[in-house]
């Protein structure tokens, strides 16, 4: 009989990890509370049980007779999940005290100063007179651009500040310097205590309406600037995973470039939800979700070694690509199935399908779907963006396209 593995939360994100798993050739059970949500139409049985609701999800795994717990990329969720497996004695990755180093950008930020990596400036929301605009305000507990604004002046500082407590568990906030330079997130793999660069990637952004958080259109990788941050910054994070204790498990860090330094602001110690690791599983072949399935399993990271395999340097070019839309009810999504099967592309995520109301504008629930293409370089890789873009629709009830203006492949030509 095949080993049962329970994924805590049937999300849009979950799909793929489902899927993933059951070509693995394990029998794959969704709880969440949503009795429709998108993991349970793809999952071997699925249940109704919240997935806070601990010790109901204790007597169902002993019911079920499941052999692992498993997380979508849900931040919320990592407490939870850790609690879960405690009680039954099953692996999880990261620890509690990790996790909340990683999901509390307070302390991640204390945590980057002590091993000398660069933080975005911050003030003190109780001292409005030294605050220097414009600045970003974000709550210090949550993620996926859910809560953050630009406020441009001390007029606005107050919605600002009520809409990131409303995002907080903790009603804390953070006011941080409004950064304009480039951004990039790097890519952690660790394996049995061994921290590895993955992968570096350019983050592109368009800015939406006034005061909102900027949206990604594009992820490229390599990075323009891996090499600088290979030679300046890698050994920093590697020693403050490794001080941390953390034996395995994925990692990403969101970030800055500015005067030559990676300035971080936003960690995961968890598979990313725009999934830069389907990037580097297309480009060196290490899949890293199987590599966690098999972690919740056996309590160990197998079936890749990373020392021989990991290279974040990369001999390809590669997008990850995230079509952004209009808020409002999705009526079709067309080209999907052509840009599936076009040479190049490896994967396709869809965030939404036909009937899903978008509406929180300015987060990330505007990102259509996330399509991973590679290349052997520039000109090749800006050719097939073009063709996605041309061929990627989302219309709503009144035949109007609600993709908004895609990824400038000009920048692919110009700058790489």
């Amino acid at each position: 009989m095949s080993e049962k593995l329970l994924f805590l939360g049937g999300t849009s994100t979950a799909v793929n990890l489902i899927e993933r798993a059951k070509e693995m050739g394990i029998y794959t059970i969704v709880t969440d509370y949503i009795p429709d949500s998108p993991g349970k139409k793809v999952a071997d049985k699925h249940f109704d049980i919240s997935t806070t609701d601990i010790d109901a999800i204790v007597e169902l795994v002993k019911k079920e007779k499941i052999d692992g717990i498993f997380l979508p990329p849900i931040e919320s969720m990592m407490p939870f999940g850790r609690k879960i497996c405690d009680v039954l004695g099953m692996p999880y990755y990261a620890s509690m005290k990790q996790i909340e180093l990683m999901t509390n950008k307070e302390q991640f930020k204390r945590l980057c100063v002590q091993h000398g990596i660069h933080v975005i400036e911050e003030y003190d929301i109780r001292k409005p007179a030294d605050i220097v605009y414009p600045v970003v305000l974000k709550p210090v507990d949550n993620s996926g651009g859910r809560g953050i604004s630009v406020c441009s002046g001390p007029s606005d500082l107050e919605h600002c500040c009520q809409l990131a407590q409303s995002y907080s568990k903790t009603k804390t906030v953070l006011v941080e310097k409004l950064m304009c330079s480039d951004e990039a997130v790097v890519y952690y793999t660790i394996q049995d205590g061994f921290v590895s660069l993955s992968g570096m990637c350019d983050r592109y952004t368009r800015k939406g309406e006034t005061g909102l958080a900027t949206l990604p259109t594009a992820y490229v990788f390599p990075s323009l600037h891996i090499k600088e941050f290979m030679t300046e910054d890698n050994q920093k994070f590697i020693h403050m995973f490794s001080n941390m204790n953390i034996q395995n498990g994925v990692m990403f860090v969101q970030g800055f470039v500015e005067g030559g330094s990676f300035v971080a602001y936003e960690p995961g110690f968890r598979l990313a939800g725009a999934r830069g690791d389907l990037i580097m599983k297309a480009v060196n072949g290490i899949d890293a979700a199987e590599m966690l399935i098999r972690h919740a399993l056996t309590g160990k990271m197998d079936g890749y070694d990373i020392k021989k395999l990991d290279n974040p340097l990369f001999e390809v070019m590669a997008c990850k690509l995230t079509p952004i839309i209009k808020c409002g009810k999705i009526a079709k999504i067309e080209g999907v199935e052509e840009i599936r099967n076009m040479q190049g592309v490896t994967d396709i995520l869809l965030n939404h399908q036909a009937g899903d109301v978008v509406s929180q504008e300015g987060t990330l629930d505007q990102v259509a779907a996330r399509i991973y293409i590679k290349a052997a370089h520039k000109d090749a890789l800006a050719e097939k963006i073009d063709e996605v873009q041309r061929l990627f629709h989302v219309y709503d009830n009144s035949g109007n396209d609600m993709v908004e203006e895609g990824f400038d492949t000009g920048v692919l030509r110009n700058r790489y």
